[in-house]
């Protein structure tokens, strides 16, 4: 049962730390940006053009491709320290056994002894 609650707090921590919509607009703007850069890549050789039209040598060209990758060049992930509450996290946990319930290092022995015999 234990296991069942820790696992409960941690992964109910995800979705407000975890900025889910706001990263997934972001990745999904990022991922555009890298198929028009795709797009402009695969038609240069063709036209000789940037994707806003203007003339460009292979040697600017790559300068720019590769200025383009540089500026886009992460993966968004926003993560908000804020909405993490450790508190919160062991509170739901069960609380540790008391004296009276919890078995002797004895008994726990005994018990696993005679569980493997």
């Amino acid at each position: 049962m234990e296991l069942n609650s820790t696992t409960a707090a941690f992964y109910g921590l995800f979705p407000p730390v975890f900025q889910q919509q706001k990263n997934i607009a972001d990745n999904k703007e990022l991922f555009l940006h890298y198929k028009s850069l795709e797009n402009e890549v695969n038609s240069y050789p063709i036209t000789l053009l940037t994707l806003q039209g203007e003339p460009s040598a292979p040697k600017q060209f790559i300068n720019h491709v590769d200025a383009e990758m540089d500026h886009l060049g992460n993966i968004a992930l926003g993560f908000d320290i804020t909405k993490v509450s450790y508190e919160e996290a062991f509170q739901t946990a069960c609380p540790p056994p008391t004296p009276s319930t919890a078995a002797s290092p004895e008994q726990n022995l005994n018990k696993n002894l005679s569980e493997h015999w």
